[in-house]
């Protein structure tokens, strides 16, 4: 009897020592404190593995931190045993792995199952627009080469933006004055701008001033006379608005467009040197989740009809300020997916001439380039910064070699000094070795940017150091060789 009581007593116990685990996880999740309610169910589900709710909540905490392949198989079985609301959250899995057609199908088995008790109908049939959405988006996925990607805070990820003043400059809207603007702009600082209070008390009646987040960004044009920036309305939605240097000022803010504006929020404009071209991040209907890249085109009196500009550029998560420097052949664009809440990802890519779509009926490949995990290698010499050695063509005696700001040479006959040619064959031989390794770089640090394990990381990382110093150490032959190629053909010049 003494034996029994004893084992009740330990059951009951263990019961309340589960119950008040439970309870912590719960709180944990709640909270958002994901991880943490996932490391309490992980150690509950080593002592109840069957335990159908344990993996079902396991599953939900997997959604929120994006690991979507663990949550799978828990959230398969669930729904297989009818468990409420796992096809509901299975969606979610569906959607973010990129399965679409298996989201929409999830989705209408949920609604059906439901028939007119259902009370979320509305917002299930814009999930499955969503699918529909991403589906046709994922079956024309742009096959682009992506050069580097760097991960980077939020707060900063403007510096990994390498453009040219002259195509324009980006400014985070929060690092900016109401003087800057111009007096009838509005700026996130509020009264707390000196100038604004300077303004204010001479008299001119200005508005109030918004605040917007630290990663609203200002695009002004080239030529500094155009600026293309954010700004709240009534409503709290963000819209783009515009604004014409002045010879004593900024004009004030004007609405850019009511076709590039929306409901929804509007940010990260960036206007090709066309001035027609636009491109901006929307999180309106047409989105696919998030921040959505759009283009559109001004035709001297109106813009046309935004066009999302699909995968791999967009994805489920937040994906924004696409730029391009059509006299690099490059361009950028930043992405939360797979990221920490505080940083991002710039990619910096090959615009293509013309939309080149990626070919392959492997669906699990589609989606792996719709998703950024692999890409296409960049061919380099589109890319990198040109040095003064061009690549010698097909026809080796062709060239193009400055030899100082009046005389280029395009012929290797051109050379009147036998050793500045022999040199110059040296050059091109050490530029192709200094090319070869920042190619070679460029994939490291890729792959590096997607190794899944810290271990991978280490030893991909203490590659990247090896080849960056060879990268440094090969730069610098290049330039002494530019310079003793050059000092021998000179000297000959000059002693003729």
């Amino acid at each position: 009897m003494k034996r029994f009581l004893f084992f009740v007593f330990l059951l009951f116990v263990c019961f309340r020592i589960s119950s008040q685990t439970i309870s912590e996880a719960e709180a944990f999740f709640n909270n958002g404190n994901y991880q943490e309610a996932l490391d309490v169910y992980n150690v509950l589900l080593n002592h109840s593995p069957n335990d159908l709710m344990l993996k079902y909540r396991k599953a939900r905490c997997c959604i929120n931190l994006h690991r979507y392949d663990e949550a799978q198989p828990l959230l398969e079985e669930a729904e297989r045993r009818k468990f409420v609301k796992a096809d509901y959250y299975l969606y979610d899995v569906y959607f973010n792995q990129y399965k679409f057609q298996e989201a929409i199908d999830i989705m209408q088995k949920y609604i059906a199952q439901r028939g007119e008790t259902i009370e979320n109908l509305e917002e299930c049939k814009e999930k499955i627009r969503k699918a529909e959405m991403g589906a046709d988006m994922l079956s024309r996925v742009e096959n682009i080469a992506i050069v580097d990607s760097v991960k980077i805070a939020k707060t900063h990820f403007l510096e990994s933006y390498r453009l040219p003043k002259e195509l324009g400059t980006l400014s985070f809207y929060s690092n900016m004055s109401s003087f800057e603007f111009g007096m009838g702009i509005p700026h996130r600082s509020g009264t707390e701008d000196p100038h604004y209070v300077t303004l204010s008390a001479m008299g001119y009646d200005l508005p109030k001033l918004p605040k917007l987040n630290q990663s609203a960004v200002v695009f002004t044009s080239g030529r500094q006379d155009k600026r293309i920036f954010p700004q709240i309305d009534e409503n709290g939605n963000i819209h783009l608005c515009i604004s014409y240097k002045l010879y004593d000022g900024w004009s004030h803010a004007a609405i850019l467009s009511t076709v590039i504006n929306s409901d929804a929020d509007e940010n990260y404009p960036f206007e090709m040197a066309d001035g027609v071209t636009l491109y901006f991040a929307s999180n309106g209907e047409n989105s696919l989740g998030g921040y959505d890249i759009f283009m559109s085109r001004y035709n001297g009196e109106s813009y046309s009809k935004p066009l999302n500009i699909g995968m791999p550029f967009n994805s489920p998560d937040n994906d924004y300020m696409l730029v391009i420097d059509e006299m690099a052949g490059v361009g950028w664009f930043a992405t939360d997916r797979r990221q920490h809440p505080d940083t991002v990802v710039v990619y910096e890519f090959v615009p293509n001439e013309k939309r080149l779509l990626l070919k392959t009926e492997d669906p699990d490949y589609r989606r792996r380039v719709a998703q950024l995990k692999i890409s296409r290698k960049a061919h380099f010499n589109n890319v990198v910064e040109k040095t003064e050695v061009e690549k010698v063509q097909q026809n080796k005696n062709e060239i193009n070699f400055r030899v100082n700001d009046g005389i280029i040479y395009t012929q290797l006959s051109d050379f009147q000094s036998e050793d500045a040619k022999a040199l110059y064959l040296k050059l091109v031989e050490v530029d192709k070795r200094y090319q070869t390794l920042r190619i070679l770089l460029e994939g490291k640090r890729r792959e590096y940017a997607f190794a899944e394990s810290y271990k991978d990381k280490e030893v991909i990382r203490a590659e990247v150091l090896q080849i960056e110093s060879e990268v440094r150490r090969y730069a610098a032959l290049v330039d002494e060789y530019i310079l003793q190629v050059r000092r021998a053909e000179i000297n000959t010049i000059i002693n003729k």
